[in-house]
């Protein structure tokens, strides 16, 4: 009786603790079609190119909410011109994200076709940028872009924190203040 009164008590508390760890733990590759909130955590989710995204939203009114928590694909790549890999594709309709902070990707956020898409305090600071090789004896001409050269994407082998293909009504910022 003992025993068993000593497993109980076990399973009720084990229980108790997964109730009040709230929040999805996201995995490489995982596809989101429904709104979700994430544990507030770091995770180390590599993307090796940016045909296999870390993650990717897709559907309709969807709200995600990283809740603070922290994507990193930098893999310990110590230089930001190393960095690879596409953070969250975004793909649909009426979609929002929020709290999130992307580190270490080439593109952070690449939405495609999305209508309707909010940003709301995210972080996608610590990404992608290039080596310069201008020094302050001599400028490189290698560290110039030209504006004239993009007709076809050219410039996503820069990186980005944010990019847009065909989305429309991108909001960025803050939520804006509750009204009653």
């Amino acid at each position: 009786m003992k025993k068993q009164s000593f497993v109980f008590l076990y399973c009720i508390l084990s229980l108790a603790a997964c109730k009040s760890q709230k929040g999805l733990l996201p995995t490489q590759g995982m596809t989101i079609s429904e709104s979700t909130t994430f544990k507030k955590d770091s995770f180390l989710l590599s993307a090796p190119d940016s045909l296999h995204p870390a993650l990717t939203i897709e559907g309709e009114n969807i709200t995600v909410d990283f809740a603070g928590a922290v994507l990193d694909g930098g893999s310990g790549k110590d230089s930001p011109d190393q960095f690879s890999g596409t953070g969250i594709v975004i793909k649909g309709k009426n979609i929002t994200l929020k709290n999130a902070t992307l580190r270490g990707f080439k593109v952070a956020i690449f939405a495609e076709g999305v209508d309707s898409l909010r940003l709301l305090d995210c972080d996608l600071s610590y990404n992608w940028r290039p080596r310069l090789r201008s020094i302050r004896e001599r400028e490189d001409f290698s560290d110039w872009l030209s504006y004239h050269q993009n007709d076809k994407d050219e410039w996503l082998r820069y990186g980005r924190p944010f990019t847009s293909k065909t989305a429309t009504t991108p909001s960025c910022g803050a939520a804006p203040p509750h009204r009653a």
